[in-house]
């Protein structure tokens, strides 16, 4: 990892300064007997940087809007370490200028580096050999490794592993847990009978653990919401879509008991579990006809750091979600949302005319399909209005709301074509707006 000298020199600037700022300060705050039933505890749990970190305690204040102010280290019963309030204040300083760094944010977890740097800056305050820039470059890459990052995906079920993009989406046999079992001390018998056909979606990623954790997440579920926006309810909009990375999932299986009188002498069970989804081999060969594939070349390696393809990707997170919500008047309320952050130039156009001028025009150079796209949008913008504005639901036309998100769903590919030749939305719609004027 290479910074540059300009930065460098910035950072031991401003270490040294903070370095004078570290304080010692008698301890009042906690009880000794506190301190001893912690150092009992068995650490199964991650309390978090600012409680407890590998048997250290730290004390802390927060101000009124929750952000935090001052940290301390205890280092006894009667005696605490760290930085009042106009010193943490120039220790966060310092931190959020390191973490603006690309190169910096996309290796390691800013929690890491609050905690990492905090103790730096209290036990390193004697001259040494190394100056701050070098020890943080050097926290930085003993820090960063390679690992496989799996995440259970509820409510699926698969015929064989697939990928999209860097990301897999498999199932863990038997054979690894017979390797698992052949390399690992003790019983595995608890994790094979819990993960065993479990299916999960997996990716590698070289990174401090903690932020290699964070990216994990977000390539697997950019993938899971490539699968949501190409799956059949994007043509059936009452087909559950219900299958999610476990920690995301919204909906579960829900048991419902049943009495005859509050005496519950005698009840019966239902289960209203939602039928999982089977991803077999045909259906992902449907999905990538729908244009799957090219989302995923899309979003996994030609998207740039542009605008419009921020815009596009968040489009695409947004829609996996509108369509995960089986709520179909929400649904529809969600998606024009997601039209008007792609389409709307700024906040004082008209949505519905902006949007009647702009989406035909992207998805289709056909006069006949772009007048029925229009009153296509007119007609669920009628749904959404009545939703927003008064409270009340109007009858839903399947096959409108069907038509209604493949539009959403066309838009979305069309766009993705258009980021070869602009940055931003501004430029993208300027260009339409020029065309039709020289159409006069």
């Amino acid at each position: 990892m290479n910074l540059d000298q300009h930065f460098i020199a910035y950072l031991n600037t401003q270490a040294a300064t903070i370095q004078t700022l570290v304080k010692k300060k008698t301890n009042n705050g906690i009880a000794g007997d506190l301190i001893e039933s912690l150092s009992e505890r068995i650490p199964v749990a991650d309390f978090g940087p600012e409680d407890i970190i590998k048997g250290e305690i730290f004390s802390v204040e927060h101000s009124d809007k929750g952000e935090l102010i001052q940290k301390w280290l205890i280092t006894s019963p009667d005696e605490k370490i760290g930085f009042d309030k106009a010193g943490y204040e120039e220790y966060k300083k310092l931190l959020n200028a390191i973490y603006k760094r690309k190169e910096i944010n996309e290796l390691v977890a800013y929690r890491f580096l609050e905690v990492e740097l905090f103790k730096w800056f209290l036990f390193k305050r004697e001259e040494g050999s190394t100056t701050f820039s070098d020890d943080l470059i050097e926290l930085i890459k003993s820090n960063i490794s390679e690992m496989v990052y799996c995440f259970p995906v509820a409510m699926v079920q698969i015929s064989n592993s697939f990928e999209i993009g860097p990301v897999q989406i498999r199932y863990f046999t038997e054979e690894d847990f017979d390797r698992l079992s052949e390399s690992t001390p003790g019983d595995i018998t608890a994790v094979r009978e819990h993960f065993q056909g479990k299916v999960v979606v997996c990716t590698t990623v070289s990174a401090q653990k903690d932020r290699a954790s964070e990216i994990a997440l977000e390539k697997c579920s950019l993938a899971i919401d490539l699968l949501k926006i190409s799956s059949n309810t994007l043509y059936m909009p009452d087909l559950d879509l219900v299958f999610d990375i476990d920690s995301r999932a919204k909906n579960h299986e829900v048991t419902t008991i049943i009495s005859h009188g509050l005496n519950f002498e005698s009840f019966n069970f239902t289960d209203s579990a939602t039928r999982f989804i089977a991803l077999t081999d045909e259906y992902f060969f449907e999905m990538n006809g729908r244009g799957l594939d090219i989302l995923s070349r899309f979003v996994f390696e030609d998207s740039t750091e542009s605008e419009l393809c921020g815009l596009i990707i968040n489009a695409i997170t947004n829609f996996a979600s509108a369509l995960s919500n089986p709520d179909l008047h929400q649904r529809i309320a969600s998606s024009c949302s997601i039209f008007e952050s792609l389409l709307l130039n700024n906040e004082n156009v008209g949505i519905l005319s902006s949007l009647q001028k702009y989406c035909p025009k992207l998805v289709t150079p056909d006069p006949e399909i772009r007048n029925s796209i229009m009153e296509l949008l007119k007609r669920v913008y009628e749904i959404r209005s009545v939703l927003v504005h008064h409270g009340k639901r109007k009858h839903i036309d399947l096959t409108e709301l069907s038509n209604f998100q493949q539009l959403l769903f066309s838009l979305i590919l069309n766009l993705m074509h258009k980021t070869e030749s602009h940055q931003t939305k501004a430029s993208l719609l300027n260009e339409i707006d020029e065309a039709i004027n020289r159409a006069y």
